[in-house]
């Protein structure tokens, strides 16, 4: 074979080499971003404590319920707000249904995010499958707001806080025949103390965790409709035990201690002036 021969055929592979190479750059410049079921995404959630969870839905949709630790950022105000997130780390991306979040993947893929994957059919999936969803309900006493949190496998619907039953209520709802939990988590300046836990007017056992702020208290229990109470002794406007709490009349206490001082400064001058007038003696 000659020369001319061997030249054709080099440059014949090399010229289909580069198709094959363009068309596989096409190809992956098509899926910037990978696409993860909800089973997926759960287990990258349970294995990868640095990933980033993207809630690009609106504030009213994320109020209603969103996977724990999610970030939420719209999807109309994601450009704006890139700086808020890390490109270098894992960013798992959802929203209700799967639109929003695959548009949201395509404008990180444009910014230069290259770790980004898509969580199919949204959070309406992942409760579907079970899998617990966090809810932030806001207490406000006296105009200011206590966030009380449920993070549940249950639909949790009809809160309430009553601070003369000194208890919390709620009810917590899912599939009869599979097993229902639900973690509180409790601001002790709102209720506090002993608590006790009653399941359609039943105490049941439970498990509580605290900190220097809060009170955790996790239960469980089977799925058909329950009534929850948690029941505290100690709650958020009640009077100190021994009467009635007395006001403080700030502007006498300011005077005796105005009081007081005066009387300190004129006792060390008298006392600095005798001390002169025997020392001149």
């Amino acid at each position: 074979m000659n020369r001319k021969v061997w030249l054709t055929i080099f440059v014949s592979t090399c010229f289909l080499s580069a198709i094959s190479l363009t068309q596989f750059m096409v190809s992956v410049k098509a899926s910037p971003y990978t696409n993860v079921t909800v089973s997926q995404a759960k287990g990258m959630i349970d294995s990868n404590p640095d990933l980033v969870i993207l809630d690009v839905r609106y504030q009213y949709e994320y109020d209603a319920g969103h996977i724990k630790n999610a970030i939420l950022i719209p999807i109309t105000a994601l450009e704006s707000r890139l700086g808020e997130l890390n490109k270098e780390k894992e960013t798992l991306v959802y929203c209700k249904s799967g639109g929003r979040s695959a548009s949201a993947c395509g404008i990180l893929d444009a910014h230069g995010f290259t770790k980004v994957y898509n969580m199919l059919n949204g959070i309406t999936a992942w409760i579907s499958a079970g899998y617990p969803i966090e809810i932030v309900f806001p207490v406000i006493w006296e105009e200011k707001t206590y966030p009380v949190a449920t993070f549940s496998n249950s639909t949790i619907t009809s809160f309430n806080f009553s601070q003369s039953l000194k208890q919390i209520s709620f009810n917590a709802a899912g599939t009869d025949g599979t097993t229902g939990f639900c973690n509180v988590t409790i601001p002790k300046v709102l209720l506090d103390g002993s608590f006790s836990v009653l399941i359609n007017e039943m105490q049941i056992s439970y498990t509580l965790a605290q900190n220097i702020t809060h009170s955790f208290i996790y239960f469980s229990y089977s799925h058909t409709t329950k009534q929850v109470e948690i029941v505290g002794t100690r709650v958020i406007g009640e009077l100190p035990v021994g009467g009635v709490c007395t006001p403080i009349d700030r502007l006498a206490i300011s005077a005796s201690y105005i009081s007081f001082a005066l009387t300190m400064i004129l006792t060390i001058a008298v006392t600095a002036a005798s001390f002169k007038y025997r020392k001149k003696q």
